[in-house]
């Protein structure tokens, strides 16, 4: 997502440049003072630039009368009109963790514990709409969720400005309509808005809209809002022109994507050409350098600045002939900071919810109420948390003056695109010595079916392993905390067997196994990071043989089981989680009484604990499963495959008890807060564990030791895995991996 950067030929009576030569003497001050304009264009991250050159007019003591910005340089304008000095907005920029701002996602811990769970089986972002004519997506590829509530952040002191001329230094963003093309002048409303407006990038942000024009990035119209400004009021203007040479070869337009870049930088080129074209010998043109730094590379914004205050010290000598007195100055400043509010008191809560979903199950996830101060850091969490239920295509919030009050109006916005989705899921498993599975899957979900937001989720995979499954997922409070949820599944899988005690890693049967199972489940989700469930399953199973020994017994039999289960998820990522916890507990009870052959109890554990430091992250994870009788067809249990006792094949050793520990260490090469990088892994797991049959006794001797090397990638069709695993007694397995989860690392 390359912001689109400027190709500019200045003609030569340009007005004065920071590469120009200071006079020989100076010059004397102004007897009195004009108005000052300044203008910030855009450039992506490029823009931090301006951050420099607003620096050096504080220490030249230079005022500002009004400002006009468009896409970054609004961003900056903006906040530097609402009070904020040249330090806090470096700041603001510093905290800012960017990987996570250009997503739509909010963090995991806010995200319910159902879309948590939707993550285990479909790795595949991208979800489409579901019509009756096809699918729809977006406008955009992002909706700009955590964008815009960082720029709320930011702009937080002036939430209840409406008026921009009524901001401490009068102000104007710059957007274009996407419908006709025209520069649209922001100059009330919502200050943040109107900054997520001037950046909507066409393609990779949806549009904003505002008062029914539909906005993107103001770059495609009035990259430098040199009118803009001089319409302002203005004596003269500061400009501050970010350019990005770069020649583009015809050969380098080679996709869809690089053509549609080629042609908004065309766009953006034409325009700022004829706003420079206005200036005059009285503005003062500052162009920093920053060759080498790219529009896209937000993560280096910080090192942009020091080159925006050396073009502006370049020219300090022409700043001094706009500065006013150290005590003028000073007492400007100060009126503005004390302009400032960092006090709200919320007299009325307003939720503008158009989903199917009640506007009590919106409040009560909020966690706002009216007659208190208001919290960002709650506010924004609650925020998160209404987001995180996977319904809204927004979920934003405006503080209101109405007949003497302040309102808190959170406008959460249906995705235009639903409520009923298709999500796709790919997964490709091999061990290169004759075992692969590859399969693909489709989850078809149709969300507000009703005010408590059920569900009907419907899933189908085909190859290895084949799966159709139904399932109805009703909370029944308005915390969506208590649910019940009835299914049914049908699936077939192969299951490879291996001579116990035979230490090669030879298969010597395969047999197909069927299962067609009902169930009906309730539970209670405790807050986002925890899950308890109940519930009874009945159905039929089938086990036959297809190639091999024949001494594993082949027949149908019937399921029939109660079950409880506990688990906790609090890890960051699913796939390639930095920190956080996953842990679950599950106790079957199986009764001829309730449909079974045969009694049996068992018992499974699983868990992991992942922390990192620096580019390093270290995991301890381990499972347990135990019955006090184990048939073959529905209770026994296996260990091997990577990273399962990595030296074998998936489920080598099996017995009525089976468990594995590991430990594992990678290393992460690309910044975790990197933007657009796909980050890529290298580590090494040791691992021990086995398999037991009842009266076998479990000591170190029985014990299997492994480990394995592997390097891994986080795609956009999930982790992908290239691995090596080793296991006493001289056992080896490579491995390919693709859409496979192995959350224990």
């Amino acid at each position: 997502m390359r912001f689109v950067t400027l190709i500019l030929a200045l003609a030569a009576a340009a007005p004065l440049r920071a590469q120009d030569s200071a006079p020989s003497d100076a010059e004397s001050p102004a007897v009195s003072r004009p108005r000052i304009g300044l203008v910030l264009s855009g450039g992506g991250a490029r823009g931090a630039a301006h951050i420099g050159v607003l620096r050096v007019l504080e220490e030249l003591h230079v005022p500002v009368d009004a400002i006009a910005g468009t896409s970054m340089g609004s961003i900056i304008g903006g906040l530097y009109a609402a009070g904020l000095t040249p330090d806090e907005i470096e700041q603001a920029i510093a905290g800012v963790a960017w990987g996570e701002a250009f997503k739509d996602r909010p963090p995991r811990s806010n995200s319910s514990y159902r879309r948590k769970q939707d993550d285990r089986d479909y790795l595949v972002s991208l979800q489409l709409g579901l019509r009756r004519d096809g699918f729809s997506y977006s406008r955009g590829l992002l909706q700009g969720q955590n964008l815009g509530l960082l720029l709320k952040q930011f702009a937080a002191t002036a939430e209840l400005i409406e008026d921009f001329d009524e901001l401490p230094i009068p102000y104007r963003a710059v957007a274009t309509d996407a419908v006709t093309g025209e520069a649209v002048v922001l100059s009330s409303g919502d200050l943040a808005l109107a900054m997520r407006a001037s950046m909507s990038v066409p393609g990779v942000f949806d549009p904003i809209e505002v008062d029914g024009r539909l906005l993107i990035d103001g770059g495609l119209s009035a990259q430098t809002p040199i009118g803009i400004a001089r319409r302002m009021g203005v004596d003269l203007l500061i400009v501050v022109d970010l350019t990005e040479e770069e020649d583009v070869p015809a050969e380098s337009i080679n996709t869809p994507f690089t053509l549609l870049a080629h042609l908004m930088l065309t766009t953006v080129t034409r325009n700022a050409q004829a706003e420079l074209g206005q200036l005059s010998a009285n503005d003062i043109l500052i162009e920093p350098r920053l060759d080498g730094y790219s529009s896209a590379a937000f993560d280096a914004a910080i090192d942009m600045i020091p080159p925006g205050e050396e073009a502006a010290h370049a020219l300090a000598w022409r700043l001094r002939e706009l500065s006013i007195p150290a005590e003028e100055y000073g007492a400007r400043r100060a009126a503005i900071r004390r302009s400032l509010s960092d006090h709200v008191f919320v007299d009325r809560v307003i939720v503008l919810n158009d989903s199917r979903l009640g506007d009590d199950v919106v409040r009560e996830r909020l966690g706002v109420e009216a007659g208190q101060d208001l919290k960002l850091e709650r506010l924004h969490e609650g925020i998160d948390r209404i987001y995180g239920l996977g319904y809204f295509e927004t979920v934003t919030y405006d503080l209101e003056r109405r007949g003497g009050e302040t309102v808190l109006v959170v406008r959460a916005k249906r995705k235009s695109w639903g409520p009923n989705y298709a999500r796709f899921g790919v997964q490709l498993d091999s061990d290169f010595q004759g075992r692969s599975v590859f399969t693909l899957g489709t989850r078809l979900l149709f969300t507000e079916m009703n005010a408590r937001g059920g569900e009907l989720i419907t899933d189908f995979q085909v190859g290895n392993r084949s799966m159709a499954r139904a399932a109805f997922y009703q909370p029944l409070d308005r915390g969506l905390r208590w649910f019940v949820e009835p299914r049914a599944e049908v699936s077939r899988r192969t299951l490879d067997f291996y001579d116990f005690y035979d230490q090669s890693n030879n298969r010597i049967a395969e047999y197909q196994q069927d299962e067609y199972v009902g169930a009906l489940d309730a539970g209670y989700v405790i807050g986002n990071w925890a899950e308890l469930r109940a519930g009874y399953e009945y159905g039929r199973g089938n086990v036959l043989r297809r190639t091999g020994d024949p001494r594993f017994p082949s027949g149908s039999y019937r399921i029939g089981e109660a079950f409880a289960s506990f688990e906790t998820d609090t890890l960051d990522a699913w796939a390639f989680p930095n920190s956080g916890t996953f842990a679950g507990v599950k106790l079957r009870l199986v009764r001829e009484a309730l449909g079974s052959e045969q009694d049996a109890d068992v018992v499974e554990l699983n868990g992991s604990t992942t922390r990192s430091f620096e580019n390093y992250t270290t995991t301890l994870w381990g499972r347990l499963a135990t019955t006090d009788e184990s048939p073959l067809d529905q209770t026994f249990h296996g260990v091997g495959g990577l990273f399962n006792l990595s030296g074998l094949a998936e489920n080598q050793l099996i017995g009525s008890t089976a468990g594995m520990l590991g430990a594992g260490l990678r290393k992460r090469f690309g910044d975790l807060e990197a933007t657009l990088q796909r980050k890529t892994y290298v580590g090494g797991t040791l691992e021990t564990g086995g398999a037991w049959f009842d009266g076998d006794p479990i000591t170190t001797e029985s014990l299997v030791f492994s480990g394995s090397l592997y390097v891994a990638m986080d795609t956009v069709v999930g982790p992908f895995y290239l691995a090596w695993g080793h296991a006493e007694g001289g056992r080896d397995r490579l491995y390919l991996a693709l859409g496979k989860t192995f959350h224990r690392l």
